[in-house]
C-alpha cells in the first residue's frame, strides 16, 4: 500500500530532477560562453574602438593629478613659512607615479592585446552543433550535476570549455565521443528522500547559476554591447573622449602655470 502511495511522488521527483538537470545544462552553457569567448570578443571590440583614447585620457589624468599633488605639497611648505623640500616632494611623487604607471602599463597591454586579437566564429550550423556537443559533455561531467566528479572529469571538461570558446570544433567533437564511449555515471538518487534532496540541490545550483549569469550580462563588457552595436554611438563616444583629453590638457597647462608662480614665490 505504501509503495502505491509513494510511487506517484517518486515519478514526479524523478521528472523534476531531469527537468532541473536540463535547465542547469542550458544555463551553465550560457554562463561558460558568456564568461569565455563572448566576454573576450566584446572586450576586444571595445579595446579596438576606445582603448588607445582611454589610455591617453588616463595618462593625462594621472599627469594632472601629479601636478595638483605637487602644488599641494609646495603650498603646504609655503603656508608654514618654510622653503619647500623638493627632494622630499619628488620622493613622494615618484612613489605615487609608480602606482599610476602600473595601471598605465596594464591598460597599454590590454589595448595592444585587443588590437591583435582574432576569433574563429562558428557558422550558424556549426554553432548549433557545437552547443549540442558541449551540453553533452556538461551533462556527463560537470560537478554542478555530478558532485563526485573526478579530477580527470574536470580536466576533460576544462578542455571542452576551451575548445567550445575557441571555436575548436574538432577537439570538442573528440571530447564528446570520449564522453559518449566512456563509463556512464549512474548517480541518480534511488529513493524518495534522496530525490527530494537532489531536487533541492539542483534548484539551489540553478538559482546561483542564473544569478551569476545575470550579473555577468549586466557588467562590463556586456553593458557596452549596445554602445558598440551603433556606429553613431561609437563616434559620439570617441568625440567625448577627445574632448575630455582636451579639457585635461587645459587643466594641465593651468597647473603648470600655477606651479611656476609658486616656485617664483619661493
Amino acid at each position: 500500500m505504501n509503495d502505491l502511495i509513494l510511487h506517484p511522488e517518486y515519478e514526479s521527483l524523478r521528472a523534476e530532477v531531469a527537468r532541473l538537470r536540463e535547465e542547469i545544462v542550458v544555463v551553465r552553457t550560457q554562463l561558460d560562453r558568456a564568461t569565455g569567448v563572448e566576454t573576450e570578443v566584446l572586450k576586444a571590440e571595445y579595446g579596438k574602438r576606445f582603448g588607445r583614447l582611454e589610455l591617453e585620457l588616463t595618462r593625462k589624468y594621472y599627469r594632472f593629478r601629479l601636478l595638483r599633488r605637487r602644488i599641494d605639497l609646495v603650498r603646504s611648505y609655503l603656508n608654514r613659512g618654510a622653503e619647500p623640500d623638493m627632494e622630499a616632494i619628488d620622493a613622494i611623487l615618484d612613489a605615487e607615479a609608480e602606482e599610476y604607471n602600473q595601471v598605465l602599463r596594464r591598460k597599454a597591454a590590454d589595448a595592444e592585446r585587443a588590437s591583435k586579437m582574432t576569433f574563429r566564429e562558428y557558422s550558424d550550423e556549426e554553432a548549433v552543433h557545437a552547443k549540442k556537443l558541449y551540453q553533452q559533455v556538461v551533462r556527463a561531467l560537470h560537478p554542478d550535476l555530478h558532485p563526485g566528479a573526478t579530477p580527470d572529469d574536470i580536466a576533460c571538461l576544462q578542455q571542452a570549455v576551451e575548445a567550445y570558446n575557441s571555436g575548436d570544433l574538432a577537439t570538442l567533437e573528440a571530447i564528446a565521443v570520449l564522453v559518449e564511449c566512456g563509463e556512464k555515471k549512474n548517480d541518480e538518487p534511488s529513493c524518495i528522500e534522496s530525490l527530494r534532496k537532489r531536487c533541492e540541490q539542483y534548484r539551489d545550483t540553478l538559482s546561483k547559476l542564473a544569478l551569476r549569469l545575470k550579473k555577468v550580462r549586466s557588467s562590463f563588457p556586456f553593458d557596452q554591447a549596445e554602445l558598440l552595436s551603433k556606429p553613431e554611438n561609437v563616434m559620439k563616444r570617441i568625440q567625448d573622449l577627445k574632448e575630455e583629453c582636451t579639457k585635461l590638457d587645459d587643466r594641465i597647462a593651468a597647473c603648470e602655470i600655477h606651479l611656476q608662480q609658486l616656485n617664483g614665490a619661493v
